[in-house]
Protein backbone atom coordinates (compact mmCIF):
# COMPACT_ATOMS: atom_id res chain seq x y z
CA UNK A 1 0.00 0.00 0.00
CA UNK A 2 1.65 3.50 -1.09
CA UNK A 3 1.58 5.82 1.40
CA UNK A 4 -0.42 9.14 -0.11
CA UNK A 5 0.04 12.32 2.22
CA UNK A 6 -2.62 14.42 -0.33
CA UNK A 7 -5.41 12.16 1.47
CA UNK A 8 -3.92 12.67 5.33
CA UNK A 9 -5.06 15.55 7.20
CA UNK A 10 -2.79 15.15 10.50
CA UNK A 11 0.93 14.18 10.03
CA UNK A 12 2.86 12.20 12.71
CA UNK A 13 6.67 13.68 13.36
CA UNK A 14 8.16 11.25 10.43
CA UNK A 15 5.92 12.02 8.39
CA UNK A 16 5.92 16.51 8.82
CA UNK A 17 9.56 15.59 8.94
CA UNK A 18 9.95 14.11 5.12
CA UNK A 19 7.16 16.68 3.85
CA UNK A 20 9.09 19.44 4.75
CA UNK A 21 12.11 18.52 5.07
CA UNK A 22 12.89 19.89 8.60
CA UNK A 23 14.60 18.76 11.97
CA UNK A 24 12.60 18.32 15.19
CA UNK A 25 13.27 20.98 16.70
CA UNK A 26 12.45 23.23 13.85
CA UNK A 27 9.87 21.30 13.03
CA UNK A 28 7.77 22.14 16.64
CA UNK A 29 8.69 26.00 16.16
CA UNK A 30 7.59 26.27 12.67
CA UNK A 31 4.12 24.38 13.76
CA UNK A 32 3.82 26.48 16.80
CA UNK A 33 4.06 29.39 14.66
CA UNK A 34 1.78 28.25 12.18
CA UNK A 35 -0.64 27.03 14.55
CA UNK A 36 -0.50 23.48 12.86
CA UNK A 37 0.73 21.79 16.37
CA UNK A 38 -1.55 19.36 18.39
CA UNK A 39 -0.94 17.29 21.09
CA UNK A 40 -2.01 13.72 21.31
CA UNK A 41 -1.49 12.39 25.02
CA UNK A 42 1.56 13.89 27.20
CA UNK A 43 4.03 13.53 24.80
CA UNK A 44 3.13 12.84 20.70
CA UNK A 45 3.37 15.65 18.67
CA UNK A 46 0.87 15.88 15.50
CA UNK A 47 1.06 18.40 13.02
CA UNK A 48 -2.00 20.07 10.95
CA UNK A 49 -1.41 19.49 7.18
CA UNK A 50 -3.70 22.58 5.86
CA UNK A 51 -2.13 24.76 8.39
CA UNK A 52 1.67 24.20 7.62
CA UNK A 53 0.99 24.20 3.85
CA UNK A 54 -0.86 27.54 4.18
CA UNK A 55 2.15 28.82 6.31
CA UNK A 56 5.07 27.71 4.36
CA UNK A 57 2.75 29.12 0.82
CA UNK A 58 2.63 32.32 3.15
CA UNK A 59 6.08 32.53 3.25
CA UNK A 60 7.07 31.91 -0.20
CA UNK A 61 4.72 34.40 -1.50
CA UNK A 62 6.25 36.70 0.68
CA UNK A 63 9.86 36.56 -0.34
CA UNK A 64 8.29 37.33 -4.05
Amino acid sequence: MENNLEQVFVLNETQARARYNLCKKKLVEVAKAAGALSKAGGRKNLYLKEKMDAYFTASAEGLK
